[in-house]
């Protein structure tokens, strides 16, 4: 989830892209190639794994769930802008965060390989719908308003859940064990912020002498790590990995 927020934040960096070489050109025609010989096998061993995909949905794994989930990241209307863009003109490198069509937010990374977008198709859609509405329907009833989920994490000792609302981002947490739709341990509403250069998350929450504080991870294989302040000293730090809504 983390790089799709990464994704979602250098489009608007335009002070820090810069037009395509010839060896980013390069990669660009050839990603165009297979997509114009619908090659799903080739373009699978181009891609880089596990391959984000914007929430709820599940990232894809490996080479062989891209084939099966093709039609979720691709469809007519963004192969068809893709064909027709032209590699010097529609296409920028972002530095370490690689390359993009920022029309429809297809990225590249430096070395060509495939790693993802927000493009949502017809099929990624309905099926993002269908997970919300059971999502919504399953959670205990003090959750079920809101405007969008923004993650379901699970550390060592809890599970998380944060979403947006009407009244700001809202944290709830169950002890390891409990189910979804258990009545939360705790409910708390906060702020959310963007830090360092890769616009990594940052939400805190405030109970009182305590401070919860939910922040995407730049490195590691968790996804985000979840820190516990009483009175500004630190009394519980857990790494994160991210739960798959179905």
């Amino acid at each position: 989830m983390k790089n799709i927020i990464v994704l979602l934040l250098t489009l608007s960096l335009s002070n820090v892209f810069a037009q395509l070489d010839s060896k980013d050109s390069a990669y660009v025609t050839n990603f165009i190639a297979l997509l114009v010989k619908n090659d799903t096998h080739a373009l699978a061993s181009k891609t880089r794994y596990p391959l984000e995909r914007p929430y709820p949905l599940s990232s894809i794994k490996d080479s062989a769930e891209f084939v099966l989930r093709f039609n979720e990241l691709f469809d007519q209307n963004n192969v068809r802008a893709i064909v027709a863009s032209n590699p010097k003109e529609d296409w920028s490198h972002f530095g370490w965060r690689g390359i993009s069509l920022q029309s429809e937010q297809i990225w590249l990374d430096e070395d060509g390989w495939f790693k993802g977008g927000c493009y949502f198709t017809e099929k990624a859609t309905k099926k993002a719908k269908k997970i919300l509405l059971h999502d919504r329907q399953s959670v205990h009833p003090s959750l079920r308003e809101f405007e969008n989920p923004v993650l379901l994490w699970s550390s060592e000792s809890y599970t998380i859940r944060i979403d947006q609302t009407k009244k700001g981002y809202r944290y709830a947490s169950w002890s390891k064990g409990k189910k979804l739709s258990d009545k939360p341990d705790l409910i708390l509403f906060g702020t959310h912020d963007y830090s360092g250069s890769g616009g990594y998350r940052d939400f805190n929450f405030i109970s009182g002498i305590y401070k919860y504080n939910v922040g995407d991870s730049a490195v590691g294989p968790n996804v985000g790590d979840l820190t516990v302040y009483k009175n500004d000293v630190e009394i519980l730090s857990q790494s994160c990995y991210e739960i798959e809504l179905k």
